[in-house]
């Protein structure tokens, strides 16, 4: 069992230095056409080696963080290794690729710029997930709870959305964390909405992860670490790359994971009660 646990750390350390040098390199190569737009000064780090080099030790800081939240996980979902490997890499690749396009929407940084620099880091993590599950992960197929139909999930991924809409544009009034929202609104709510969109299907894809558990303890651990940890990561490639204070960055996370618990306690709370009540109608 050790030999076996050994090589699989063995591949996974070699699959993230592998992946982190490739993106490395993508991204050098993209930024040659599409520069990667920066908000302030850049960070000593960046000035004493480099940004091709901060990039790479930034990519494999940020696929070890995702291999831990995937190798925890993913005995407990449901298909063979390689569906695992594309449901992780999807669901927190989209997370990574709409995330960087807030760029646009706070800085008004040019879109394309954004959304090239976006897929080539949604590639990364795609192919990082699929190499992860091919060589490190398991088929398994386990018994699943009935849950409620595909409408009904719908359904819930847009209360899930608009739910979390709601949360952010509270911060937004209260200045907690850096928006536009007044001076670029419609922007603002597109962003928003579609990001609480990604989130929402990020849940309900990885939803098998923690499906016999309570609600509140279901809503912190997506939250916290199936959520909270790769958004961390990928925030702070801001402080890491810029001279801004790291404060800033800690209350943006805290802030939305905070409103991402409460959007999975509501909806999974409802979900509950949609399939209770259609377990009911159908033993009649």
């Amino acid at each position: 069992m050790k030999e076996i646990l050994s090589r699989k750390s063995i591949k996974c350390t070699l699959i993230i230095i592998f992946c982190a040098f490739v993106i490395t390199v993508l991204h050098g190569i993209v930024s040659l056409f599409f520069p990667v737009f920066l908000p302030a000064e850049q960070s000593s780090i960046v000035t004493k080696i480099g940004f091709p080099l901060t990039s790479f030790f930034f990519f494999i800081l940020a696929f070890s963080c995702i291999a831990l939240v995937f190798c925890k996980y993913q005995a407990k979902l449901n298909g063979s290794k390689i569906k695992k490997g594309l449901i992780f890499g999807i669901s927190f690749g989209l997370i990574w690729l709409w995330g960087l396009i807030e760029n646009s929407v706070l800085f008004g940084s040019p879109l394309i710029d954004d959304f090239v620099t976006g897929f080539v880091d949604f590639l990364g993590v795609f192919a990082f997930a699929l190499m992860l599950g091919w060589l490190c992960f398991s088929n398994n197929v386990q018994k699943t709870e009935k849950s409620c139909g595909i409408n009904s999930k719908i359904l819930l991924v847009i209360v899930f959305a608009v739910i979390f809409c709601i949360g952010r544009y509270v911060v937004y009034s209260f200045d907690f964390i850096l928006s536009t929202y007044q001076e670029r609104p419609y922007a603002t709510l597109i962003w928003t909405l579609i990001f609480g969109l990604l989130i929402a299907i990020k849940y309900f894809m990885l939803e098998d992860l923690s499906k016999s558990k309570l609600p509140i303890k279901k809503s912190f651990e997506f939250g916290i670490i199936i959520f909270g940890l790769n958004w961390l990561v990928f925030c702070a490639f801001i402080p890491i790359f810029v001279k801004i204070p790291a404060i800033e960055l800690l209350v943006r996370v805290t802030f939305d994971i905070i409103v991402v618990i409460l959007c999975c306690y509501i909806t999974d709370s409802i979900e509950k009660r949609m399939t209770k009540k259609g377990v009911k109608n159908a033993s009649r």
